[in-house]
């Protein structure tokens, strides 16, 4: 039986979270996010004068779409407030207008960690996890997934390995498999703008692999909340019906819209060149140190050893990837915030 606390080891616990929570209030420069942000600080993103839409029509939200479809180069773009919603909306999509269910992706994604398996429990889509969960995606492992999919799933980067990315060669070889298959090619860019230092391309040249592009609004570009999917018309008018059907057509998307227009005027960035050397990736030519095979991208991660707690509670799916409990937390744990 543990013995309790002294009076002593109980104050230097509270002087020790105390000393930790005024560093964290001096922080001004963040690696991961934006910092302590107040209600005011969201607040002072939205214009006074902000055109509303109602029903994701017009005003600001229509703003946006225009100028996000023409950033990523797509014909068209759509606000979503959630990314969940968003990115299985699209991949519903892809797989109804192909007639297969399949969607490949690296085991550690997102899509299939984080989401309560969405994609399946509401779209009847099943997942085709491809390679090991503790490296990057490989063209080795896509090319023994025999099944032909609907669509492959890319995230740039990826953020359960620390923000590690494929090379330019890797990553056009990755979307060749899947044309080849005739698959659709996603691209889960919720941190693409982190990503573009490492390519030394803009966003409509990386995008141009993709037939659709989800992004965030509140990750690197610090607004509120929302999202957008980008790709062609036809396919963007499809993904607003699965919009409505989510009850994500809410009668007034303008809050997000305009915060995440303020986002980008008063900060959005990509990480500066000083901050991408030190996380390993090189701000031009696609090359890039550290993380998994040497690649890493904007992303600060430590890895969790197979004997730490949770680390070694995995079962083996497609390729030798090795998937662990749904809503585990397992490889990589996120530092918030680096302080000089």
């Amino acid at each position: 039986m543990s013995q309790p606390e002294s009076r002593g080891e109980e104050v230097a616990k509270r002087l020790a979270a105390a000393s930790l929570l005024a560093r964290r209030d001096a922080c001004t420069r963040f690696l991961n996010g934006h910092g302590r942000q107040s209600a005011a600080d969201y607040l002072a993103l939205i214009p006074a004068d902000v055109d509303m839409d109602r029903y994701g029509q017009g005003g600001v939200v229509a703003q946006l779409e225009q100028e996000l479809a023409a950033l990523l180069g797509k014909e068209a773009a759509l606000f979503l407030p959630s990314g969940t919603m968003a990115q299985q909306a699209t991949l519903r999509v892809h797989a109804d207008r192909r007639g297969r269910r399949g969607v490949v992706f690296h085991p550690y994604c997102h899509l299939d960690w984080h989401e309560e398996r969405g994609y399946e429990r509401l779209h009847g889509l099943h997942g085709i996890p491809a390679g090991r969960l503790e490296a990057p995606l490989s063209l080795e492992s896509l090319e023994r997934v025999a099944e032909r999919p609907a669509a492959l799933l890319l995230e740039l980067p990826q953020r359960n390995l620390g923000g590690t990315l494929p090379t330019w060669p890797e990553l056009t070889a990755q979307v060749a498999w899947a044309r080849s298959r005739g698959a659709a090619v996603h691209l889960d860019g919720a941190r693409l703008w982190e990503a573009l230092p490492f390519y030394g391309r803009s966003a409509a040249e990386v995008a141009a692999l993709f037939d659709t592009v989800y992004v965030s609004f509140y990750k690197g570009l610090g607004g509120i909340a929302g999202s957008a999917v980008a790709g062609s018309a036809e396919v963007v008018a499809e993904v607003a019906q699965w919009r409505t059907r989510h009850g994500g057509r809410l009668v007034a998307l303008w809050p997000l819209a305009a915060a995440a227009g303020g986002g980008r005027a008063h900060g959005a960035r990509a990480p500066p060149a000083a901050d991408a050397v030190l996380l390993g990736t090189r701000p031009s030519g696609g090359g890039g140190a550290g993380g998994p095979r040497g690649r890493r991208g904007a992303a600060v991660g430590s890895r969790v050893p197979d004997d730490a707690p949770g680390g070694a509670r995995h079962r083996r799916g497609v390729g030798g990837a090795r998937r662990g409990p749904r809503g585990a937390r397992g490889g990589v744990d996120f530092c918030p915030a680096v302080c000089e």
